[in-house]
Parts: C-alpha cells; sequence; structure tokens
C-alpha cells in the first residue's frame, strides 16, 4: 500500500510539473498568439474600409476638384503673400480707405496655434463708417483672416463754426490669416 502511495504522489507531482511547465506555457502562447491574430484581423478590416474609402473619393474627385479648388483659395501663399496684398488694396479701395499694409513680425509661434498663419499689420485713413465696411469686408471675403486688434484714433480736424469736428480717424490693423 506504501508503494501504491508513494507511486500516486509521484505521478501527482509529474503531473503538476507537466502542467505548470508545458501546458500552462502553451495555453499563453495560444492566447497571446490568437490576440495577435484577432488585432491583424482588425488592422486589415480598418486598412480595407480606408482603401474603399480612397477608391470612392478617387471616383468622385473631378466632382469634388471645384470645391476643393474653392478651398485652397481661402488661404493665403505664406511664401509669396503678393496676391493677397492686393487682396487687401482692393478692398480698402472699395472701402474708401487709404491703407498702408505690412508683413508683420509678431507671428504667433507655430506651436501654439493649430495651424499655420500668416500676420499683417495695415495702417489705415478714412471716415469711420469706411473704416468699418473695411473691417467688415476683411472678415467677410476671400480668404481667412482674424482681425487680432483694431486700434483707432482720431485723425484729421476740421473746423466748423469754431468747433472741431473729426473728419476721419486713424486705424491699426493687425489681422491673421491662415495660410498654406
Amino acid at each position: 500500500m506504501n508503494k501504491v502511495y508513494s507511486i500516486s504522489i509521484i505521478f501527482g507531482a509529474v503531473s503538476l510539473l507537466l502542467v505548470a511547465f508545458l501546458i500552462y506555457p502553451a495555453l499563453s502562447d495560444i492566447q497571446k498568439i490568437s490576440d495577435d491574430i484577432l488585432r491583424d484581423k482588425n488592422s486589415a478590416a480598418l486598412i480595407t474600409a480606408e482603401a474603399g474609402d480612397l477608391d470612392n473619393f478617387n471616383k468622385n474627385y473631378p466632382s469634388y476638384e471645384a470645391n476643393l479648388k474653392k478651398i485652397d483659395q481661402l488661404f493665403v501663399d505664406s511664401d509669396n503673400p503678393i496676391e493677397f496684398i492686393k487682396f487687401l488694396e482692393n478692398t480698402a479701395d472699395a472701402s474708401g480707405v487709404a491703407a498702408d499694409i505690412n508683413l508683420s513680425s509678431n507671428a504667433p509661434s507655430r506651436a501654439a496655434i493649430a495651424s499655420p498663419t500668416t500676420v499683417f499689420q495695415i495702417r489705415a485713413t478714412g471716415e469711420f463708417s469706411k473704416m468699418l465696411k473695411f473691417a467688415n469686408r476683411l472678415e467677410t471675403r476671400d480668404y481667412l483672416i482674424k482681425i487680432q486688434n483694431i486700434s483707432l484714433t482720431r485723425s484729421f480736424v476740421q473746423a466748423v463754426d469754431g468747433k472741431a469736428v473729426a473728419k476721419g480717424v486713424d486705424a491699426n490693423f493687425i489681422i491673421e490669416a491662415v495660410a498654406k
């Protein structure tokens, strides 16, 4: 009987050692491999969906092209802003405002903003109502522009019946335009 217990204990110990050193690592590897297969399957499904979306975009590109060109025109070419400066000059002329336009060196850091911008400083002279029209046209026309700062001061004064009457204002605009 002692011999039977000894053999049973040895068999049990060998069985535990087999489970601990052979079966458990094999099951762990199977679990890891199945997780990798599932991740690869999901990745392949995502790539397939993206490829389908890309094919769909390529098929419909001719219908999108006109709108994409319009969107592209909303951005200022930061390397060559001549077209944008012409736009600013034309807008000032159409508003009845005399303007001096300068590229500003006070551009915000690229890390602080989500998209690249170009900053311009505009010194303008004209009547107050025309200055308001100019500011409105800047923000509602052909480019993505944000007026950061406007400072207005009374410019030229004309005496009427002994009273000083302001005929216009000097304005200093700092505008930020989204760049390509």
